[in-house]
């Protein structure tokens, strides 16, 4: 089956184009998240495992550069394709699992920091 000029324009280059937009914010929104907790470790001296937020969507770039690359179907021997998918889906996988891991930990450490914040206040309010 044949795509026209406007079926390979919507499902091949607008969607290639939104994997990269969106790749890029994702990896975007997790660094300015990994500063904000760098920033809280270093004025309240609490771990928020912060660089996990920085490698996390590492993962989603990889997938994103293999969607784009692989747009067009496979190029290769079907062997090296189903190979590449791993690393691609692997990636994203733990790629994502950092990012969960590292939100986790570090909506902890702000739990943390809001009780002592309250316990503060019962003490001298």
């Amino acid at each position: 089956m044949q795509f026209t000029n406007r079926e390979y324009f919507l499902f091949v280059v607008v969607t290639n184009y939104l994997t990269i937009i969106s790749g890029v914010l994702f990896l975007l929104a997790f660094i300015l998240l990994g500063l904000l907790a760098l920033r809280v470790t270093r004025v309240f001296g609490v771990k928020t495992h912060w660089p996990l937020l920085f490698l996390g969507p590492v993962g989603a770039i990889m997938y994103s550069v293999y969607t784009i690359v692989h747009g067009g179907g496979p190029s290769g021997s079907k062997e090296a394709y189903a190979l590449e998918r791993w690393v691609a889906y692997g990636a994203f996988l733990a790629g994502g699992l950092l990012c969960w891991w590292g939100v986790y930990r570090f909506h902890r450490s702000l739990d943390g920091l809001v009780r002592e914040g309250r316990d503060v206040g019962k003490k001298y309010g």
